[in-house]
């Protein structure tokens, strides 16, 4: 849907800005977080997810059947969780988009302060892809998220399948009427 669409751009944007206002560019870098720990941060992001996606899957709260995250599915779809992983990736990687504008615009002296939200981001959001790879029997074989759209498919699909059947030499079965009667001759 469109309005799924609008909704994530406008969190997304929100998140950026946020980012751009906060106070952590003006200050230098006030935390020693070096490399390793960036690393640390991107390797718990991409293995927490398939986890929880995994949690959720063993307590069979979500759907039978899931939808690839898109950008114009649900996120707020409990039943269907890597939307909200998704959605979640993108927010992250905008922040560290915001914080790295908001440091450029005061000299760039404490840029290391986007790696944080952006190690995370782009933690999630493999997290997500290994989702997509791990649990690939889970998924619907349809693009889109709405439901009735998935639903109408899977009507199309059965109608196809027996249309296919019937013309493959197998007769129908005869309905009430249609049978004939056997009648005696003299």
């Amino acid at each position: 849907m469109r309005m799924w669409l609008i909704i994530r751009i406008l969190v997304i944007a929100w998140c950026a800005a946020c980012g751009a206002v906060s106070g952590d560019h003006f200050a230098p870098d006030r935390w020693a977080v070096g490399w390793p720990d960036y690393a640390f941060m991107f390797i718990c992001c991409t293995l927490g997810v398939p986890l929880m996606v995994g949690f959720q899957l063993v307590a069979r709260v979500s759907d039978r059947r899931w939808t690839k995250p898109s950008w114009t599915g649900n996120p707020f779809n409990l039943k269907q969780p890597l939307h909200a992983f998704h959605l979640m990736s993108m927010a992250m990687l905008g922040i560290g988009a915001g914080v790295l504008l908001g440091t450029s615009l005061h000299g760039f002296h404490a840029w290391r302060n986007c790696l944080v939200p952006v190690a995370l981001g782009s933690g999630l959001w493999v997290g997500v892809l290994l989702c997509t790879i791990v649990f690939r029997w889970k998924f619907s074989e349809t693009k889109h998220s709405d439901p009735t759209e998935s639903e109408s498919n899977a009507a199309n699909t059965i109608s196809t399948a027996s249309s296919r059947n019937s013309t493959r030499g197998r007769s129908a079965r005869p309905t009430r009427r249609s049978r004939t009667t056997p009648t005696q001759t003299p």
